[in-house]
């Protein structure tokens, strides 16, 4: 036959059948899609590689459109000879040969890694979703340009927002406005490919209106390789920071007593034997940073010899200096 050899030098999959479907002619990407020699397809009919439910959606797909020329049917199973089904599109139309024979011309395309890569998608979507809201995290899912369009249970008990306050907001509204800045161009930069994620501390703005520290990490989402939204996960360090804040007042506090105090004072840290020197006390002993060693057995070195075992003797009580 003429189409013969024209469509064994096809790169798509084609079956030629009659109007009742058995099948005349498959050029090698049909046998090797189907998992068959040509000259066993050549003696089967179309209904023996598609399960019942697909042969009533082709039949009557089929009588719909006969006459309307190309016709695309997407996710159709076929059978394979080795038993294993496959996912196909069809793409039918009627060819008429020169002796006025009518047949179908059927390519296939097989669409199985793109079906199991959508299962496996929906699979991880439901995953996601119990991770989404179970989380103590606060997660918030944004657009590109970062409109929030859903966050969880944990967001709004950290912030005190609802899907309904956060509806026309972008994510950087609610940070601090000195901060601003530095964000969108860390957002920018996951845009651009540059980086895959980034994370910060921010101030964010409560929706009373008050100031929460949190630790902030943004990522890009890509489906397929394609850019689709952001994913956010915030922390609530308040506390932390607070603590951090404290202990900085702490330090300046100890600082400014010793700089304001004439006594000299050494400290030890039990557990390390490292000493500590304030700058009077490292005048009096005769010192200066750069000379004195801060090692508890430097310390004892500087005790007279008639005084070492007292000295040794008294220093701890538990874990309290005593002399």
């Amino acid at each position: 036959m003429k189409y013969r050899a024209l469509m064994q030098d096809a790169g798509e999959a084609i079956l030629i059948a009659n109007l009742q479907g058995k099948i005349i002619e498959a050029n090698y990407k049909a046998t090797e899609i189907l998992g068959y020699q040509r000259e066993e397809l050549v003696q089967m009919h179309t209904n023996q590689i598609h399960p019942p439910e697909a042969q009533q959606k082709l039949i009557t797909e089929i009588l719909e459109t006969a006459k309307k020329g190309k016709k695309f049917i997407p996710n159709i199973l076929a059978l394979r000879k080795d038993g294993n089904w496959v996912w196909v599109n069809i793409i039918y139309k009627i060819i008429q040969l020169d002796r006025d024979e009518k047949l179908y011309q059927v390519i296939l395309q097989d669409i199985t890694p793109y079906v199991i890569a959508e299962a496996a998608l929906r699979d991880s979507e439901e995953r996601f979703r119990a991770i989404f809201e179970q989380s103590v995290l606060g997660i918030f899912l944004a657009t590109l340009s970062g409109k929030i369009f859903r966050i969880n249970q944990a967001f709004t008990d950290i912030l005190g927002y609802s899907d309904a306050d956060l509806s026309n907001f972008n994510f950087v509204d609610i940070i601090e406005l000195e901060q601003r800045q530095a964000y969108d161009i860390n957002l920018q930069s996951i845009i651009a490919g540059k980086i895959l994620n980034f994370a910060t501390e921010n101030r964010l703005i409560h929706q009373n209106g008050r100031f929460i520290w949190s630790s902030l990490t943004v990522s890009l989402i890509k489906i397929y390789e394609e850019k689709k939204y952001l994913i956010g996960l915030i922390e609530n360090i308040s506390q932390r920071k607070q603590i951090e804040l404290d202990l900085k007042k702490s330090e300046e506090r100890w600082q400014l007593a010793l700089r304001g105090n004439n006594d000299g004072i050494w400290d030890c840290n039990l557990q390390t034997n490292e000493c500590f020197y304030s700058a009077r006390c490292q005048e009096i002993l005769g010192y200066t940073e750069t000379d004195i060693f801060h090692h508890l057995d430097d310390w004892k070195s500087r005790i007279h010899p008639d005084d070492i075992n007292l000295v040794t003797e008294s220093i701890y009580v538990g874990d309290i200096i005593i002399c």
